[in-house]
């Protein structure tokens, strides 16, 4: 995280207020970063918060709220509890039975949308506007799922359930496949826990119903909390050794 400009005009990285000075052993740099937290962490962090059109400054307690709140609470919730739900109530595969249904249509043309956007934003170089559609859509997909609530249709009406957390499961691959660019570790953790192993995942292209609805019999691996939250011990730690 040393502080430079790139080739793209960024504008300053600052640490806490002040510049980075490896005389002074003030700021976290590639190597020391690396040893405290897995790449990813890094990389989201700065892909949703780049200096595009001012000066950055890093904070350890803004890393930390942001690596809670985005990849923790989020990405990681998403995925866990869908999963996890899966093999409470369909013997840990993707689930047969049912069809989509209006819910599931309107998800999908809401989704076309943000995917279109996210694109653009990508392909503009937009960092931050492309991490946050990227959080939009683990946000998307985490609502859906709050308000279809397989957990509670499973009580009533077992093939709605079958259709929501089919389409649950494939929104978490889409998640994944969509944040990969950022952060790959993480996003391929959740894939291959989908049985998807692709070096590269392909980005979607057509309608999303059909890539909603498909998977029937797949086996889907236990995940586990994605990320661990980082506490406000450790991140006492961080604090002291990188010289705030």
């Amino acid at each position: 995280m040393e502080d430079r400009r790139c080739d793209q005009g960024f504008h300053w990285l600052n640490y806490e207020g002040g510049k980075f000075s490896t005389s002074r052993k003030r700021g976290i740099f590639t190597d020391a970063a690396l040893a405290e937290s897995p790449a990813d962490l890094w990389r989201w962090w700065l892909i949703a918060n780049a200096p595009e059109s001012a000066d950055t400054d890093f904070g350890v307690a803004k890393f930390v709220a942001d690596v809670n709140k985005d990849l923790a609470d989020i990405f990681g919730n998403l995925a866990n509890r869908i999963i996890s739900f899966a093999h409470r109530a369909f013997d840990g595969r993707i689930p047969d039975g049912g069809a989509p249904g209006d819910a599931e249509r309107q998800l999908a043309l809401e989704l076309e949308q943000r995917i279109a956007a996210l694109h653009r934003h990508h392909a503009a170089l937009e960092f931050r506007a492309a991490a946050a559609a990227t959080r939009a859509i683990w946000d998307t997909a985490n609502a859906y799922l709050q308000h279809a609530a397989p957990w509670t249709a499973i009580k009533s009406d077992p093939a709605r359930a079958a259709v929501i957390t089919r389409v649950g499961l494939n929104l978490v691959a889409l998640s994944a496949t969509l944040a990969w660019s950022i952060v790959p570790h993480l996003a391929a953790r959740v894939l291959g826990a989908l049985g998807q192993s692709d070096a590269v995942p392909r980005w979607p292209t057509g309608p999303l119903v059909p890539l909603l609805d498909r998977g029937a019999g797949t086996p889907v691996a236990r995940l586990g909390p994605l990320v661990e939250k980082i506490t406000p011990e450790r991140a006492s730690q961080l604090t002291a050794r990188f010289g705030a």
